[in-house]
């Protein structure tokens, strides 16, 4: 089965769902081109296997190894197909992909008049809600979680120098969100036995499937906050301190591969303004930020 996220073609088991199924068109990867990677998984996932030398696991529940464009992982515990499928999507293919030298922020992409944005920060910062909240309010869907960036080709003048890549059209919401904020929203079902949140569908109309120009970073702030939102601007350095934690890769005690990742987050971090946000977490506060970014875009206009 072939699947489309980060811009890239991906095969993967049969078994997988299809919420990252390939669209009919665009996104960049042409569907003669073949798969970036080919994920395979060993037992289905489904009984614990020990084979040697991985080169990461996730949560001591799942390991993998990266030879070439194959992408082995297997189950160090018993898991379900879903909590197989969502390591192996969400978590295995970006870390690879980082290893294989693209980056990908941890974070989700939305757009606004072709101006794009990637909203990070820590899990449970409440960067999927916002990115989702925007989707439903006019703004394009790039993909939750997981975001691939690189330099743009050839940068023409007035366009912003990294280009962000749309992953696959579906958002990770806990089911209290989705019956609270985005009740007309489909659900695909679990993200996972483990864990209550659902795959919500992004409607089609909002999916964007062609890369865009990164013009923005916003970093989610989850230190509590009792005041109205406020976006505020971030210096290079901070930028590319965000850059380097949030980023798809194995953990490393090697402390030159440490300073190397380091000098790379240096390398992009002039190219995005980036922006902090502290908010309260409420739902009141979501067109508060919705404003507050318009504006930051438009101060970015050339």
């Amino acid at each position: 089965m072939m699947i489309r996220a980060h811009g890239l073609r991906f095969e993967v088991p049969d078994w997988f769902g299809s919420v990252a199924a390939e669209p009919p068109v665009g996104d960049g990867a042409p569907t003669s081109a073949p798969p970036a990677m080919v994920v395979q998984v060993l037992d289905d996932g489904r009984v614990p296997a020990a084979p040697p030398d991985p080169d990461f696991d996730v949560d001591d529940a799942v390991a993998a190894r990266l030879d070439g464009s194959t992408l082995t992982v297997w189950a160090l515990q018993e898991l379900g197909p879903l909590t197989v499928e969502h390591f192996a999507l969400d978590h295995m293919i970006p870390t690879a992909l980082g290893m294989a030298g693209h980056t990908v922020i941890h974070g989700s992409g939305v757009e606004l008049d072709g101006r794009g944005v990637v909203v990070s920060g820590s899990s449970g910062a409440g960067k999927s809600t916002l990115a989702l909240w925007l989707a439903s309010h006019g703004w394009g869907w790039l993909g939750d979680d997981a975001i691939r960036v690189s330099p743009t080709a050839d940068e023409p003048p007035h366009r912003a120098a990294l280009t962000m890549w749309p992953s696959y059209p579906g958002a990770r919401i806990h089911a209290e969100g989705h019956r609270t904020l985005f009740a007309g929203h489909e659900s695909a079902g679990l993200v996972a036995e483990y864990v209550a949140k659902e795959r919500l569908v992004v409607p089609g109309d909002r999916v964007v499937l062609e890369p865009v120009p990164l013009v923005a970073l916003v970093a989610v702030d989850p230190s509590p906050w009792s005041g109205p939102p406020e976006l505020v601007p971030m210096s290079v350095a901070e930028v590319a301190s965000v850059i380097a934690q949030q980023s798809f890769l194995p953990a490393v005690e090697d402390r030159l591969v440490a300073i190397e990742r380091i000098d790379a987050a240096l390398a992009l971090a002039p190219l995005v303004p980036g922006v902090r946000l502290v908010h309260p977490r409420t739902p009141e506060g979501l067109p508060v930020i919705a404003e507050a970014l318009r504006r930051v875009l438009d101060s970015l206009a050339p």
